[in-house]
């Protein structure tokens, strides 16, 4: 006689269970098994079925998303938000932001930019471009000694994500930043006197959390006052990225706007009551910036990756490769195993680029570093920009190292017209 199986808790198989937004809508588990029995036998479990997840958590099975990932042994959920972050359209358009040069030097011969220097004097055949994230949420602390190492390899540029939307509307709607103000110097302080001591561009995307005209400002005048406590002198340019309504009315009355997520198309009036409302600038946006003589760039909403593959994809690497890459860096070392919020070094050359945490003790795994396409995503094979779709299914991930990966392989499918996320937020009342 068979004895029974005796029946196993989630706890007992998964060794991380992780749940994160993907956007304003749409909420994502993931789900990674300790081998592949508790892997198969998970998959294959009607408690973790797309009804069985629909109905634990009051959601319809149709917009529920199930991925099943056996090379990662991991199984990953999309599903809808019960209440939305912020309000979120795509709007189909070309998108033309305003790149503001703030004066640096006086009028006659000058020096020539980090922004410059680096479009002119760097070759693909020259070598790998070395990237260094530096933040993946500046103004919540950049650990020193990780930076100092990253710095120590001459890194050709310097990169920080400053936003989130992971706080909530709160920070869109009031213009406010989430980080305290004495946090937010110290990142900065740290990051501009680096860039500017190697003479590297330092490019920081989505100003004050959520990158509102008045969070853009508050920033500006951080790094003027870091500027002029130390003596430094530097071009800035800024790129404001907020939409004025009656623009965000046009493109709805044209049929331009299409929600992202399981939520409806705004009306006249939702738009009109937002306080704010930003677009999330590309890699298309701040390399029109990076063209002005420019030793920082500080912009206001934008994509993450932005920050990261702007420069890269100005130079002629590939851009599957430079947005690849910068998926993963702009949340710095989250993408090793321990994670962590140290820097993160890329070394991108024509063919794939090598991954290194300046934490020795947080390393770039294979497994690791492939999870990451789960992280913030609904789909981990498509990851949508506005120029295009990065795609994964072929992307491959080698150790070259305990401490360091290699990737190459992923695809990109460019749009035929570019995009523009538009976020808003409005008082409740």
């Amino acid at each position: 006689m068979l004895s029974p199986v005796k029946p196993q808790t989630l706890a007992s198989l998964a060794r991380v269970l992780r749940s994160k937004n993907a956007g304003p809508t749409l909420l994502t588990i993931d789900i990674f098994f300790q081998d592949a029995a508790g892997y198969a036998q998970a998959a294959a479990s009607p408690a973790l079925s797309v009804p069985a997840v629909a109905a634990l958590y009051q959601a319809d099975p149709a917009q529920v998303q199930r991925h099943l990932l056996p090379t990662l042994l991991a199984i990953k959920y999309a599903l809808p938000r019960r209440s939305v972050r912020r309000h979120a359209w795509r709007w189909r358009c070309v998108w033309r932001a305003a790149a503001r040069p703030h004066a640096g030097h006086p009028a006659g011969r000058r020096a020539m930019s980090a922004s410059e220097r680096l479009l002119q004097s760097h070759r693909l055949q020259d070598g790998p471009l070395r990237i260094l994230a530096a933040s993946g949420q500046l103004g919540y602390g950049i650990p020193e000694a990780a930076l100092q190492r990253g710095l120590a390899r001459r890194p050709h540029l310097i990169g920080c994500d400053m936003g989130s939307i992971d706080p909530g509307p709160y920070y869109l709607g009031s213009g406010q930043m989430a980080a305290p103000a004495a946090m937010v110097y110290r990142d900065l302080e740290l990051v501009l006197t680096a860039a500017l001591a190697q003479g590297i561009p330092l490019i920081i995307g989505s100003a004050g959390t959520a990158g509102a005209r008045p969070q853009l400002e508050a920033t500006v005048a951080l790094v003027r006052a870091i500027a002029q406590a130390k003596g430094l002198r530097f071009r800035l340019t800024t790129v404001a990225s907020d939409l004025a309504p009656e623009l965000v009315l046009q493109a709805l009355r044209a049929g331009q706007l299409q929600p992202i997520g399981p939520m409806a198309n705004p009306t006249e009036a939702d738009i009109l009551q937002c306080s704010h409302i930003v677009g999330q600038c590309g890699t298309e946006t701040l390399a029109r910036a990076l063209r002005e003589p420019t030793d920082v760039l500080i912009a206001g909403r934008a994509c993450d990756t932005a920050v990261f593959a702007a420069l890269p994809e100005m130079l002629g690497y590939p851009t599957a490769l430079c947005q690849h890459m910068a998926k993963i860096i702009e949340c710095t070392s989250l993408c090793c195993n321990p994670s962590a919020r140290d820097a993160m070094l890329a070394e991108l050359d024509q063919d794939g680029f090598t991954l290194e945490s300046m934490n020795p003790l947080a390393h770039a795994t294979p497994a690791s570093v492939a999870a990451h396409a789960l992280y913030e995503q609904a789909n981990p094979f498509e990851v949508d920009e506005p120029t295009g779709t990065l795609l994964l299914q072929q992307a491959q991930y080698q150790a070259l190292d305990a401490h360091r990966t290699r990737v190459s392989g992923a695809q990109w499918r460019p749009r035929p017209q570019a995009t523009l996320k538009i976020e808003g937020a409005a008082r409740v009342r």
